[in-house]
């Protein structure tokens, strides 16, 4: 996140608009999904990422190497664990789909009975770091819907970025990746699709063509869960680094969005030039099952976090001269549902019981209730 927030942010003042968009105006008869007015739970500072028990009464929140588990509405800590290595965790909470475990991590990643919070298996890093071990990781994890299988995204590889699966009854190491060439994440993280059969993970970097030219983009990678054999899934899914991803629950949606907004001056180390490079200005959805790009919404600064409420689409931009940092789009209809503001939220989390929404960030979570 660091690496982001440091790049030189330019905001263009005019959006360039496509085809496939169909309106980024509320429309009048579009009634707003969440009440305004929001509980806020000053449990922690510096909060990187946030998940909902499968009961809906409590939120994990993580920072740093503390997590907290608030139970939301009596705002009462029900429990504090810490994990047992300090790091810049990111996405490092997950409750399993069917409740029994809560797996979280900065380094090694520790799986919890939800209900004691005793500790049922603690999941050592695959990979060694020659430089600093310790500067390995947690970008991301995730758990199958059948909850077999535990992925992980380790960040500070010295060859980059690497996914690890195991198996969750077991613990066992089932396989281990280093993404391909030299690739560049931020908050981005890996997606099981809907049957558990592939983990995603949009992954780009630096590369030249065949005339030396540099270029940046962002390439879907599916990997098999239980192989490891990888297959690039949509080529070019974004012209920058990915920031955030979301999948739909039903499957049918891909959302990835990068730092919109930014021009950086690189070199070209083929040319010995130095060249500029604009990332996009949209965040592009896709179909995960036949790859089309189905449309496209502004965005007009660093997205950080994506989620899926059904057909809406939930979407934070980190942009200082703006409020309106929450927007909320109806993919079926391409109508902007609702906008407020917030602040940065890295984390975006919908309640599986009330559909009351969370936002996890440096300022804290904040809770929004859902009207009826």
């Amino acid at each position: 996140m660091a690496a982001v927030f440091g790049r030189i942010l330019v905001v263009f003042l005019l959006l360039q608009m496509v085809d496939t968009v169909a309106a980024d105006q509320m429309s009048s008869e579009t009634n707003p999904i969440f009440d305004e007015t929001y509980r806020a739970l000053d449990v922690t500072e510096g909060a990187t990422a946030g998940a909902w028990s499968q009961d809906g009464i409590d939120l994990a929140i993580a920072s740093g190497n503390h997590l907290a588990i608030v139970n939301v509405r009596t705002k009462e800590i029900v429990k504090e664990l810490v994990a047992p290595e300090r790091g810049d965790g990111r996405r490092n909470v997950r409750y399993s789909p069917d409740g029994r475990y809560l797996v979280f991590g900065v380094h090694r990643v520790v799986i919890y009975d939800s209900k004691t919070f005793e500790v049922f298996r603690t999941l050592d890093v695959p990979f060694k770091g020659q430089r600093r071990p310790l500067s390995i990781n947690v970008g991301a994890v995730t758990i199958s819907p059948k909850n077999d299988v535990v992925a992980i995204l380790y960040r500070g590889l010295d060859s980059g970025y690497g996914i690890a699966v195991f198996s969750l009854p077991s613990g066992t190491l089932m396989w281990k990746a280093v993404l391909p060439r030299p690739t560049y994440l931020s908050n981005a993280p890996l997606v099981i699709d809907k049957t558990g059969t592939s983990i995603l993970c949009a992954a780009g970097g630096l590369s030249y063509n065949d005339a030396n030219e540099l270029k940046r983009q962002a390439d879907l990678l599916a990997f098999d869960v239980k192989t490891g054999a990888m297959r690039t899934l949509i080529s070019n899914v974004a012209p920058d680094i990915p920031t955030a991803m979301a999948l739909s629950a039903d499957g049918r949606y891909l959302a990835i969005g990068t730092a919109s907004g930014s021009i950086d001056q690189m070199l070209n180390r083929k040319t010995h030039q130095f060249v500029t490079l604009r990332s996009g200005d949209t965040i592009n959805i896709f179909s995960p099952a036949t790859g089309n790009l189905l449309q496209t919404i502004p965005a007009h600064a660093t997205v950080l976090s994506l989620d899926f409420d059904g057909d809406k689409l939930l979407v934070n931009q980190f942009d200082l001269r703006r409020s309106d940092d929450i927007t909320i789009h109806d993919v079926r209809t391409r109508v902007l549902v609702q906008s407020f503001p917030i602040g940065a939220a890295i984390s975006l989390e919908i309640n599986p019981m009330d559909g009351s929404l969370a936002t996890i960030g440096g300022r804290g979570a904040f809770v929004f209730s859902r009207k009826h």
